[in-house]
């Protein structure tokens, strides 16, 4: 018997039982998706995170190892140099060369840990930290850096704060090293309900194309902000250039972020 001869019901029946195997199929698909993208998600959570300890990590050792034997170093060479400067010695004009590249030295790596861990944050010092990133880059930056900084709330949780200060320090960054911006504005609004950052630059902007093509580093300040329940935008300023903006607006579940 052909299809057209079989009676309604059993047309009807055979449909229904199609569909509802079609929809538990697409319910079987959209469930295996949404686990692996929740994987992918936590794997990339728990490679970032594994980073930043690494980077504290590093940025301690420098300070409290490196840091610490460099200026032990320094001061036996000041001592030493005093010395045969007292007694008229001809070497203590390289000796003061020599300890002026080793102060030098000791600054390099002392922002090098400065940057790599930023100290233990918290919730009240935030505004102090980003502020404290804002003048050692404007020392070596060619661009004109200003902070400013209202209110006084906090996020809610270390890792909330920790996140913000990274955002800042990478798009603090691409500004000073992507756009030739000659003024770079960083702003940070609190309150107990939200909190904003800024960052402002009057540089070429963003290429045309770039839409879609994010780079590792604007990657990363999305899904900062994501981990912390906030929205990063960015796009074009007015009056060119380019403004990027993160908003957290409640508080975030609290996030395992290493304090070493």
């Amino acid at each position: 018997m052909s299809a057209i001869g079989l009676p309604p019901l059993v047309l009807f029946t055979a449909f229904t039982q199609h569909l509802v195997t079609t929809i538990r199929r697409g319910n079987l698909t959209a469930a295996r998706l949404r686990a692996e993208a929740a994987d992918r998600e936590r794997l990339e959570s728990e490679v970032l995170e594994a980073g930043e300890r690494e980077s504290r990590r590093i940025g301690s050792e420098l300070h409290d190892g490196v840091c610490q034997n460099l200026a032990g170093l320094l001061l036996r060479a000041k001592r030493t140099e005093k010395a045969l400067e007292a007694d008229g010695r001809p070497e203590t004009a390289a000796l003061r060369e020599l300890v002026e590249g080793l102060g030098e030295a000791i600054g390099e790596a002392h922002g090098l840990s400065q940057h790599l861990s930023p100290g233990r944050l918290t919730d009240q010092d935030l505004a102090g930290a980003i502020g404290d990133l804002v003048r050692r880059t404007a020392e070596v930056a060619e661009a004109t850096i200003t902070f400013r900084s209202t209110g006084a709330g906090a996020s809610g949780n270390p890792a909330t704060t920790l996140h913000l200060y990274r955002i800042a320090q990478e798009a603090i960054a691409n500004a000073v090293r992507h756009s030739n911006a000659v003024r770079i504005e960083v702003g940070l609004e609190q309150a107990p309900g939200a909190t904003r950052l800024s960052i402002d630059d009057d540089g070429r902007g963003l290429p045309e194309d770039a839409t879609g093509r994010d780079g590792l580093g604007l990657k990363t300040m999305r899904w900062r902000a994501r981990m912390i329940g906030g929205d990063l935008a960015i796009g074009p300023r007015p009056g060119g250039g380019t403004r990027l903006e993160c908003r957290v607006f409640a508080q975030a579940p609290e996030e395992a972020v290493a304090n070493g």
